[in-house]
């Protein structure tokens, strides 16, 4: 029987709650949030990938918890980020959060609490870009340019 490393079960339910937190803004995004329901998300603001104003990352500069309830509009859903727009102090700003910035997620109507690892995350999404490179590299059709007849080395007798 194989050993599994066991650090990659971290990455793995890590990738499942990323799962679960695109079905839940996919559900956000088709249906809205019922009345007086709230979603948490925190995520590092000093991910380079992060869409936040100047201003907003000076007052965050490591973190910031953004709340889905009310007044957010325009919820985009994309393989590895979403974006919204949301009133920081009246003002509507569209903001994009990469998943690999995510540290948690909280829905406390529902009792879900999800504690998301950015790192597990980041380094889970370096290996699959270079498995995929890897892939590509194998499954790449070689193309040799020229072909070579095996007659010309070959010793010709004459008997």
């Amino acid at each position: 029987m194989n050993n599994v490393d066991i650090a990659n079960y971290q990455s793995f339910l890590n990738e499942s709650m990323l799962e679960l937190v695109k079905k839940i803004l996919a559900k956000i995004k088709s249906s809205g949030l019922p009345e007086n329901s709230s979603v948490y998300f925190s995520f590092q603001t000093d991910d380079p990938m992060v869409k936040l104003s100047d201003k907003m990352k000076m007052i965050y500069p490591k973190e910031i918890t953004i709340v889905l309830q009310y007044q957010f509009h325009d919820l985009q859903i994309g393989s590895d980020y979403f974006s919204v727009v949301i009133s920081f102090s009246g003002i509507k700003e569209t903001i994009c959060v990469p998943f690999s910035s995510l540290t948690s997620v909280v829905d406390a109507n529902n009792g879900l609490s999800l504690k998301l690892n950015p790192e597990i995350t980041k380094l889970s999404n370096s290996n699959n870009i270079a498995k995929k490179d890897l892939e590509n590299t194998i499954n790449k059709p070689k193309n040799s340019g020229k072909i070579v007849v095996l007659d010309n080395f070959r010793n010709k007798h004459k008997d």
